[in-house]
């Protein structure tokens, strides 16, 4: 891998560091907004019940013949709890897979990273499929380009948080069958580099990151697929866009490593058994 190269006063990989460094704190950010909406939810539907409940009451004195309000405090009570039942959803805003209010779930999937794991071991599974480029990684938004002298340079970028299991596990929304073994999710790769650099070439990308132990999605369309190159000034961009299924995670310790070796050694073993025969096998010889 080549060593980063100066852009001016910086390097093109110090660009990098601010864009993580700004990507953690709008993640932060995004953070603290959820748990805000998420106590906001739980106290407008407290309040909107007591504000029903008190709605009821007023009623229910009307019906019987009691002024116990005038009309302006009825109105104001019919306000309030209008009010706080919009705010609340009152179990119209409910998602209808998890039960859970879909204005928390939508924020909830919207949260940008607070990391780049994915990103960053793809970053090094790529190494050697990119020759001469330097190969960063980041989950913050990238603001300005690289020099002409820092390239060719490759950054592997990712939008959304690392999925911890598989991706199979994330689309079926089951827990991962060993926490922190395997990793997946999306991400990008953008390539910066000179009209005589070599391109990004999908199937040579599918078939190298197979080889580091990296299942990917839509392997098929890769071997057909075409980068997408822009220019910019004197120089070409190459963008790819992977969809992980499985890796493995690179901060997994040996020992959950060694607890799933001893389990794919029991599964093979159970296939390789001998089957106990049956009657109809016995009777035809087999």
């Amino acid at each position: 891998m080549a060593t980063t190269k100066k852009t001016g006063s910086k390097t093109f990989a110090d660009a990098i560091a601010e864009a993580d460094l700004k990507g953690a704190e709008k993640a932060a950010q995004a953070r603290t907004e959820l748990a805000e909406l998420r106590d906001n939810v739980a106290r407008w539907r407290d309040e909107h019940a007591e504000a029903a409940q008190r709605v009821q009451w007023i009623r229910g004195n009307f019906h019987r013949g009691k002024e116990v309000v005038d009309s302006a405090s009825f109105a104001e009570a019919l306000a309030n709890e209008e009010r706080l039942k919009l705010l609340s959803g009152h179990g119209q805003d409910l998602d209808a897979w998890s039960g859970e209010d879909r204005r928390v779930r939508i924020a909830e999937k919207s949260l940008p990273p607070a990391e780049k794991k994915l990103a960053a071991a793809i970053a090094s599974a790529l190494g050697g499929a990119l020759p001469g480029a330097e190969i960063l990684s980041t989950f913050g938004k990238l603001e300005g380009s690289p020099a002409e002298s820092d390239l060719p340079v490759a950054i592997v970028s990712q939008s959304k948080a690392t999925y911890d299991g598989t991706r199979g596990e994330a689309l079926d929304g089951k827990r991962p069958f060993m926490s922190g073994l395997m990793i997946s999710g999306e991400v990008e790769v953008t390539l910066y580099r000179k009209p005589e650099h070599r391109e990004l070439f999908p199937p040579k990308i599918a078939k190298h990151l197979a080889k580091e132990g990296v299942t990917l999605a839509h392997t098929d369309s890769l071997v057909n697929a075409e980068t997408v190159t822009r220019s910019e000034g004197e120089y070409e961009v190459d963008t790819l866009r992977l969809t992980v299924e499985r890796m493995g995670n690179p901060s997994a310790s040996p020992e959950l490593k060694s607890r799933y070796a001893e389990w794919i050694a029991s599964r093979q073993t159970s296939l390789t058994a001998p089957t106990p025969q049956s009657a109809r096998s016995i009777y035809a010889g087999n």
